[in-house]
Formats: structure tokens, sequence, C-alpha cells
């Protein structure tokens, strides 16, 4: 699927065009679909509860991804989240929770800032079962690792 336009309108709601077709997501329903995820993931990793409810959604359109700073404030593009299954949603939202938890944006000093992602979420994704992410996730053995 390709996208060619991204929008949130005044009325909260996001719209992503695409070739085939136009899908809108509101703010309830992306709201609605983040607790429904972190209610899995307080089921897969209980010892991560507090972390993960600590996340506070930013819906952010055309950011590609999902991202957390160092105070717990998840980025969340909903072109990326909603289509994805329940199970990779919580782990998903598992993952952005530990980089805050791990104090990853403090850690990282000078080193660049793209490997050390890359470094962090290699780490973060060999603690979580791989059932939990998108097949796209940076994994240990894509690398051979």
């Amino acid at each position: 699927m390709s996208v060619s336009h991204v929008s949130m309108n005044k009325s909260g709601m996001t719209s992503m065009t695409t070739r085939k077709k136009k899908m809108t997501y509101d703010e309830q329903s992306i709201k609605n679909s983040v607790m429904a995820a972190k209610m899995r993931a307080y089921k897969e990793w209980p010892y991560q509860r507090k972390a993960i409810a600590s996340l506070l959604l930013r819906i952010t359109p055309g950011l590609g991804t999902c991202g957390v700073d160092q105070w717990f404030r998840l980025y969340l593009d909903p072109e990326m989240f909603m289509p994805l299954p329940i199970e990779h949603k919580a782990g998903v939202l598992a993952h952005e929770a530990w980089h805050p938890t791990l104090m990853h944006g403090d850690r990282r000093g000078n080193r660049d800032p793209k490997l050390w992602n890359i470094a962090c979420d290699l780490f973060i994704n060999s603690m979580l079962t791989r059932r939990f992410l998108p097949d796209w996730a940076c994994f240990p053995d894509k690398y051979n690792l």
C-alpha cells in the first residue's frame, strides 16, 4: 500500500490517502485501540505494567513509526499502528516502554543517534517474544547476532 498524503483535520480525524482507498481513523478509535493493546501487554508483561501504563499518547500522523521520549510520551502514527493485529500492537507498546525504562535517551551520550536506536531496538526485541512484533522489526538473528 502506497501512502501519498496524511492529514489530521480540526475534528481530530486522521486521514490516509492511498492508491487503493482512503482510510480514516478518528481519535477515539485510536485511543481505544491503544488501551486494548495496553491491556494485552499488561497480561503478557506484568513486570512492565507500570511503564506501559505510563505511556502518554501523542497521535502523530505522518511519522511512519512509533517512538517514545524519556518522559514516556508515545508518538504514534495511526497509519502504522492501527492495521496491526492486537498482539503486535501490544508488542510495540511494550517495546516503546522499554526505551525510557532502560534510560536509552539519557545513556546515548555522543553516540550516533540512529545507530544507538538500532542497537537499543535489537536489545529490547531480544527480550520480547517474536510473535508480538511485526516482521519488519529489528531482530538480532536478522543480523547474525
